[in-house]
Parts: C-alpha cells; structure tokens; sequence
C-alpha cells in the first residue's frame, strides 16, 4: 500500500461521518424551525379568536339595544290592535273577512271560464 496519501476508504468514512452530523444537525434546525413557525401559527390563531370573539360581543351589544326597542315596539302594537278588536268585533272580523278575501283574489291564479 502506498502510504502517501490517506487511505480513500477511511477518508470516505470521514466525508460520510461529516455528512451525517450535518444531516443531524440540519434536522435539528428543521425541528426547532418547525416547532417555532407552529407556536407562532397557534399564537395568532389565538389572537384572531380573540378579536373574532371581542368583535361578536361588540356587534351583539350594538344590536341588543334596537332589538329590545323593536320588540317593545311591536308590543304596543299588537296590545293597540287588541284593543280595538276588544271594542269592535264585528268591524274586526269584517275587516280581516275583506283583507282574506281580497288576498284570495290577488292569489287566484286558477283560469276564467
């Protein structure tokens, strides 16, 4: 044997040695890399939920309000419309007659002989 220059087996288990430590540690960074993008991705869906959240609780007490004074609204007119049927059936019932008819009329689409 030639005693020259290193031995090429041993100097390809060193190149295959290097190679395997830097696969290793490039593994390594991929891992923590991995892991690092996935805390910030849950932080920010956090974050998103949250304002999501805070946005629903806005909108439901802006809403809340006009809600509450339509429904108190159609109180009042359902307890006036009572009323008067109270103290005039027969004008009531002849005039929910007259709008039925009416509406029955506007929906007949059966042909004329």
């Amino acid at each position: 044997m030639n005693k020259s220059g290193p031995d090429p087996l041993e100097q390809l288990r060193e190149d295959f040695e290097k190679l395997r430590q830097e696969v290793g540690e490039l593994a390594e960074t991929l891992s923590q890399t991995a892991a690092s993008q996935a805390e910030e991705t849950h932080r920010k869906l956090d974050e998103l939920r949250d304002r999501l959240e805070e946005g629903m609780k806005e909108a439901n007490e802006r809403l809340r309000e006009p809600l509450e004074r339509a429904r108190e609204r159609s109180r009042e007119y359902y307890d006036k419309v009572e009323q008067k049927v109270e103290r005039h059936p027969m004008s009531s019932l002849f005039t929910a007659a007259g709008i039925g008819f009416i509406i029955a009329k506007l929906l007949d689409t059966a042909p004329r002989k």
